[in-house]
């Protein structure tokens, strides 16, 4: 199952989330966690979070690179952000990088994340 990139650095350690799971709660890790089921709650990941083509996140995300093949729909602070074909994003988003693919899908409201951390409109 190629999850993440293999040429990125990443510790070893990855929480899934299977398809036949629904996971109601809030989510730490120190990795980086994949979803193919469904999340209503908040997801806190020291690494990447990885949608899955059928994976849905409802609430809020924090990490380093999120990867959308499926569906997310809150609010989400990340370095990157990638929104992969078939992919949708819904809700407002605090990033440095962000990429739509072809058939990728985003609808809210987007900040450029700056050394200050400060939120600004994308223009």
């Amino acid at each position: 199952m190629g999850v993440f990139n293999k040429s990125e650095s990443f510790n070893n350690e990855t929480t899934v989330i299977s398809g036949t799971t629904v996971f109601k709660g809030n989510i730490d890790s120190k990795g980086n966690v994949h979803i193919d089921g469904i999340i209503e709650g908040n997801v806190n990941a020291a690494s990447n979070i990885s949608i899955g083509k059928k994976g849905r996140i409802t609430g809020e995300v924090k990490c380093k690179k999120m990867v959308v093949s499926g569906i997310f729909d809150g609010k989400a602070e990340c370095d990157d952000v990638e929104i992969l074909k078939n992919g949708k994003l819904k809700g407002e988003i605090t990033v440095l990088n962000f990429v739509i693919e072809k058939g990728g899908n985003f609808e809210g409201i987007c900040y450029k994340k700056n050394e200050n951390s400060k939120k600004h409109p994308v223009k």
